[in-house]
C-alpha cells in the first residue's frame, strides 16, 4: 500500500509539472516573432518595439505579434538619463514562431537565427 501511495503522488507530482508548463509555454504561429516584455523593474520598464510595419509599446507582462515576413526589429527602452537601442535583423523565413525577450536580444542569445547587429546607449 505505501509503494502505491509513494507511485501516486509520483504521477501526481509528474502531472502537475507538465500542466503548469503547457500554461507557461507561448504559442506562436509559424514564421511569426512574439515580442514579450518579462521585465521587473518598477520604473523604466516600458519596451518600445518597431518592426515589419508594427509599432508596439509593451508593459511589463504585455506581449505583442510582429507580421510575418519581418526581419528587422528595433527595440528602445527609456530610462532616467538615456535610451538603450537594440536592433535585430531576422532571416526572411523562419521556420516556426519564436519568442524574444529583451535580455535575449541584450545577450545575443535569439532564437530562429536572429541576432543582435547593434546596440547604443
Amino acid at each position: 500500500m505505501r509503494v502505491f501511495r509513494l507511485a501516486l503522488r509520483g504521477l501526481s507530482a509528474v502531472m502537475a509539472a507538465l500542466i503548469l508548463a503547457g500554461c507557461m509555454g507561448e504559442s506562436v504561429p509559424d514564421g511569426r516573432i512574439l515580442i514579450k516584455n518579462d521585465s521587473r523593474d518598477r520604473e523604466y520598464n516600458i519596451l518600445k518595439v518597431s518592426g515589419g510595419g508594427a509599432n508596439l509599446t509593451l508593459a511589463p507582462g504585455q506581449t505583442g505579434l510582429l507580421p510575418k515576413g519581418t526581419q528587422s526589429i528595433s527595440f528602445s527602452r527609456q530610462y532616467s538619463d538615456h535610451v538603450k537601442r537594440y536592433r535585430v535583423q531576422c532571416p526572411k523565413t523562419l521556420k516556426s514562431g519564436i519568442v524574444i525577450k529583451l535580455i535575449n536580444v541584450h545577450v545575443n542569445r535569439i532564437a530562429g537565427g536572429c541576432t543582435t547587429v547593434s546596440a547604443s546607449r
